[in-house]
């Protein structure tokens, strides 16, 4: 049976340069920004994907460990979120911060007013964050899970709906993060599509599990996808 993945909870792994979050606002807990022009691994002098400049990627660390903490997290961030009229999306993810693996709520954000609103509602439900403390940029592992709906381009190849310049390359079996990464180093020096970022991925649907590359560009035509899926998939197998 050629059973298709659909839209779901996608669980994501990447590897991201953080900083602290610079804000007017003081705040009392650790709250970490990704950077929102990371380059995409341009290694000819490629121009990069420019992001809009209001859309902010941000890691709240969390202190306490909680059973069910995703399940919390999905559930209540959308009960504040729509209670609040709040302008943000809330994921709940994992990061390494100073060789710790800390859980954490993944923040895109536009009206940066709306988060004191957000963490101090998720406070009274009991989660405890970290304390605020200045830390030097560095580079980490994150992942974090959130719902994608995804629409079948062609064998293979999805795009999302909401952010069209995200595709989720099926692969046909799990790999390692180390793996993934020199893979993807290795399509890039070996064809001329190198101008995206990419993290792995993979989404439960019932009894299956289905593996993908995501690759993030604003410059990917169908016929490159397909040539990258063909290169993906070689190296896999």
């Amino acid at each position: 049976m050629n059973l298709l993945p659909k839209s779901g909870y996608f669980c994501f792994f990447k590897k991201q340069e953080v900083s602290n979050f610079i804000s007017r606002e003081k705040f009392d807990v650790l709250i970490l920004e990704s950077n929102r022009e990371p380059g995409y691994y341009s290694k000819a002098n490629f121009p990069i994907n420019m992001r809009q400049v209001h859309d902010h990627h941000l890691f709240i660390l969390v202190k306490n460990a909680m059973p069910c903490f995703q399940d919390i997290v999905l559930r209540k961030s959308k009960d504040i979120i729509k209670q609040e009229g709040l302008a943000l999306q809330a994921s709940p993810g994992q990061i390494y911060f100073q060789n710790i693996n800390y859980l954490c709520i993944r923040l895109r954000v536009n009206e940066l007013l709306h988060v004191p609103q957000f963490i101090q509602s998720l406070k009274l439900e009991g989660i405890k964050f970290l304390k605020n403390k200045k830390v030097d940029p560095f580079t980490t592992f994150v992942q974090f899970k959130k719902f994608i709906n995804i629409e079948l381009m062609s064998e293979g190849i999805f795009v999302d709906l909401e952010q069209p310049s995200r595709y989720f390359v099926q692969i046909p079996r799990p790999i390692e993060f180390e793996v993934f990464e020199r893979l993807i180093e290795e399509i890039k020096f070996s064809c001329k599509f190198n101008n995206f970022d990419a993290s792995l991925a993979y989404l439960n649907q019932g009894e299956y599990t289905f593996d993908f590359v995501v690759v993030y560009s604003d410059h990917c035509e169908e016929e490159r996808l397909k040539e990258f899926k063909k290169n993906i998939d070689r190296l896999v197998n």
